[in-house]
């Protein structure tokens, strides 16, 4: 089994998973590999309780219905049939917030350049659309520095994602290029799966 001196940095401290969580937070990232792997959750209300039920969405994971997406859905319809604006406005907002709507993450392998180690970036579904608009231009993704930033603007702006002046893109040293191989070797399903293994169907938060 593996072993260590106590004092010393050890890879355990490593923080795998990456994700941007406050306003005007920001990342620089080289990608790993163009795969990505993606799940989807629901967060149902407790009755009373501030606490949230997390529950894995059956239609995103596993292409199977889901009650909640179709709860939500009949929520949206019914919302769109309201000829007043501002009511109709209001029966969307409740839709969206009442757990039914699914939270998609996506996980992408990559080199934070910050601190120089592989991650799994865990983002939001605005970051995937613009890598993907950025690919159906013609640009290789993989050869750039990306900066992604959480401005908390409503909208698609929520979070920004900027390609890097490759003028401007710092050389890798020779640590980050064996993080980056680390990032491109990366089996980021095993890792999730490992990672929920041990947790049950839905949890509280």
């Amino acid at each position: 089994m593996p072993s260590a001196k106590m004092g010393q940095p050890n890879d355990l401290d490593k923080k795998l998973y990456f994700q941007l969580t406050g306003k005007g937070e920001k990342v620089t990232l080289r990608f790993g590999n163009l795969d990505y792997h993606y799940d989807g959750k629901h967060f149902l209300p407790q009755a009373g309780s501030d606490k949230k039920s997390v529950t894995p969405c059956p239609r995103i994971n596993n292409k199977l219905d889901c009650q909640y997406c179709n709860k939500y859905f009949e929520m949206m319809r019914a919302a769109k049939e309201i000829p007043d604006e501002t009511q109709r406005k209001k029966a969307e907002d409740a839709a969206g917030q009442s757990g039914n709507k699914v939270s998609l993450t996506f996980y992408y392998p990559a080199l934070n350049r910050a601190t120089k180690s592989a991650i799994i970036f865990q983002t939001k579904l605005s970051v995937r659309l613009a890598l993907e608009a950025e690919i159906a231009e013609g640009v290789d993704v993989l050869k750039y520095d990306w900066v992604v930033t959480r401005t908390q603007d409503p909208g698609k702006s929520y979070y920004t994602t900027k390609r890097v002046d490759s003028a401007e893109m710092k050389k890798l040293d020779k640590h980050e290029t064996g993080e980056l191989l680390v990032a491109q070797a990366m089996n980021v399903s095993d890792i999730i799966n490992g990672k929920h293994a041990d947790v049950a169907d839905s949890e509280v938060i």
